[in-house]
């Protein structure tokens, strides 16, 4: 298969991740064309990206943050997607939002509140309500059924209320196509953080 594999930058890419690249792009049976994707801001990027997928002839879209790695090769689940008709599928990534979390969500029992998914609560292939995009990946039929796919909403005051993943989430539901994650691509996280913040 055809896989459009488009690494988000600001001009430096993690030694972890450059590394990971290497090994993935010599060791898959698939056809890969890799892109370092400089613009801004984030959707303006992100957009970009899909509409040079769309005019290309991949058949799938590989999303990676420059400082997100996955433990295994996600090029591996293109497979498993195309074998399980999955449009939608990310490596869960752990964020900081007050404490660490996985960017992987269910809703509530009343589908009213977006929860993180508890990473010792489940393994393997999940379906999900909603992801982040540190590492996604979609198929050809998912981004040309979704318009505009990455934005921020903002209210009427021109605050943001929902961030661009989310977004992109409400959108893919809006237009019936569903969304997993893998639990054994669980990704590390490299960020610069106040360690007072774990402080207990």
């Amino acid at each position: 298969m055809k896989i459009y594999l488009a690494v988000y930058t600001i001009g430096y890419v993690r030694k972890e991740l450059s590394l990971a690249l290497l090994q993935w792009l010599r060791k898959t049976e698939h056809v890969v064309y890799i892109d370092f994707v400089e613009e801004k801001p984030n959707a303006h990027a992100r957009n970009l990206t899909v509409k040079r997928f769309l005019e290309s002839d991949n058949e799938y879209l590989l999303q990676i943050d420059n400082d997100v790695v996955p433990p295994k090769n996600p090029l591996n689940l293109v497979s498993l997607m195309k074998e399980q008709n999955i449009d939608i599928l990310s490596c869960p990534v752990w964020i900081y939002q007050h404490k660490l979390i996985l960017n992987i969500y269910k809703y509530d029992e009343n589908k009213e509140y977006l929860i993180p998914v508890d990473a010792k609560k489940h393994s393997g292939l999940i379906e999900i309500d909603a992801t982040g995009t540190g590492v996604l990946i979609c198929s050809r039929r998912a981004l040309e059924c979704i318009k505009k796919p990455f934005e921020r909403i903002y209210d009427g005051y021109g605050i943001a209320v929902l961030g661009l993943d989310l977004a992109f989430s409400q959108k893919a539901k809006t237009a019936n196509l569903k969304i997993y994650s893998h639990l054994e691509y669980l990704s590390k996280h490299y960020k610069t953080i106040n360690l007072s913040e774990f402080n207990i």
